[in-house]
């Protein structure tokens, strides 16, 4: 069996504060797409929130393993899709960073260990795969 990405604190705790920001919009936005009857739509995102808590329920934790890296737990889809939402996400904050010097700093640190854990847990999902069974480049858009 192939090792899992591991998750260092710092990294879980970065991860962790853009989960809490990602989180309530994916839950503000089903209702409107409900509302509308894009059902498609919020299929979709009920499955992007769906990958969200699972990764928060498997790897970041409520809490309780704030202190220890750990070697992730999430099924290798849900990391995939998760990892790559979140690189995303993170390009999106450093594009639109404000506020003062040193709190751009700090988001800076923040956003750059996003972005390692995310692109270490898809190089490692990427080579535990066999070359024929490698999703398409860029499928997640």
């Amino acid at each position: 069996m192939t090792p899992m990405p591991t998750i260092t604190a710092e990294q879980r705790n970065a991860l962790s504060q853009h989960v809490q920001f990602e989180l309530p919009g994916l839950i503000e936005g089903l209702w409107p797409m409900i509302g509308r009857g894009d059902y498609v739509a919020a299929t979709q995102r009920a499955l992007e929130l769906s990958d969200v808590l699972r990764f928060v329920a498997d790897d970041l934790g409520w809490g309780e393993r704030r202190g220890n890296s750990i070697e992730s737990r999430s099924p290798k889809d849900v990391l995939k899709r998760v990892s790559t939402r979140l690189l995303r996400g993170a390009a999106t904050v450093e594009k639109h960073r404000g506020g003062d010097w040193e709190q751009a700093r700090e988001e800076e640190a923040e956003n750059q260990l996003v972005k390692e854990a995310c692109s270490a847990a898809l190089a490692e999902l990427d080579q535990s795969q066999p070359p024929a069974q490698r999703p398409a480049e860029d499928e997640a858009g």
